[in-house]
């Protein structure tokens, strides 16, 4: 993946003369750097709250809310999967350390993809309302969700598809997990903690989009108040197309996206939308990914020691 990455990012610097991208990278000054970095955290510290919060929700043992949040850290590391299916591992350390059902907590990342797609929608809008731009993206992202939760509800019908199943062997043992994760699936999917989690998406993902905005500053575009709902719109419809692409971390999708756009809207050359989307994609996908690794190495050697109930 991280060569798949240099290579993208090779070919995306061929369009343009690397004379033009130098000298913008020297403009990236380190406060606004540091500051796309902390808005970012402020990102993950959303993020981990929410997770706590939705653990406790469904969770029958005790959750330990320090480790659960080294947790909800090591799930960044499955950016690097389609869709982020990876990111049941975190299902998988709550097994681990807390004992607790993995069938139970697997619907929990599911959740948040879709609280965070929710979350999409109410940043892609301010685009879609005032340049009728993203329709069909839009449009596209909202009918998956409604039908995600319309599906979640349906408990008469799984239960029909339960008993059915219960006369196929494999089914019927794992009737037990499945009815478990349907609950989860449930409960977490009623409306106000739908409702809870993605406000909360709303303000951690327009933190992280903010980092957009503040890095337009360093290429000389003003940092206005209309050029924000501008990279709101940008980062939301970005994000939104790479993950309906199914492409790991939206790899190429997203930064193409990213570019042709704010060449489009916000007005910028070239190499300037190409710095500004590498050192943004820099400071949060990738400053992610290292976070998860590094937390996975951390859990993986307390499960080693036997430090699990701490």
């Amino acid at each position: 993946m991280f060569l798949m990455a240099a290579v993208l990012w090779g070919l995306l610097g061929l369009f343009t003369d690397m004379k033009d991208v130098v000298r913008e990278i020297k403009n990236v000054s380190i406060w606004r750097l540091m500051a796309v970095f902390i808005l970012s955290a402020g990102n993950y510290w959303i993020r981990v709250i929410r997770f706590n919060w939705l653990s406790k929700l469904v969770a029958k043992a005790k959750i330990n809310e320090e480790t659960n949040s080294m947790i909800f850290f090591s799930g960044l590391a499955m950016n690097l999967t389609p869709a982020r299916v990876g990111e049941v591992v975190k299902a998988y350390y709550q097994q681990k350390f807390f004992k607790e059902s993995f069938a139970r907590m697997a619907p929990i990342p599911v959740m948040e993809r879709l609280a965070d797609g929710i979350s999409m929608l109410v940043l892609m809008s301010f685009g879609v309302l005032y340049l009728k731009f993203g329709v069909q993206a839009f449009g596209l992202l909202s009918v998956l969700i409604l039908t995600i939760i319309i599906c979640l509800h349906q408990r008469k019908l799984m239960k029909v598809f339960f008993y059915l199943g219960s006369r196929m062997k494999f089914i019927k043992k794992i009737t037990v997990s499945l009815e478990r994760a349907l609950d989860s699936f449930y409960r977490l999917s009623s409306l106000w903690p739908l409702i809870l989690s993605s406000g909360l998406g709303v303000l951690a993902w327009g933190l992280e989009a903010s980092g957009l905005w503040v890095m337009i500053g360093a290429v000389g575009i003003p940092n206005t108040i209309a050029n924000l709902y501008l990279t709101l719109f940008i980062f939301s419809i970005s994000a939104a197309a790479g993950f309906l692409a199914i492409i790991p971390a939206g790899l190429g999708i997203n930064e193409i996206s990213t570019i042709g756009l704010l060449e489009k809207l916000i007005k910028i050359n070239y190499a300037q939308a190409l710095v500004v989307t590498f050192v943004f994609r820099l400071a949060t996908l990738w400053f992610g990914i290292f976070l998860g690794l590094a937390s996975i190495l951390y859990l993986e050697r307390r499960l080693k020691n036997g430090n699990v109930l701490e």
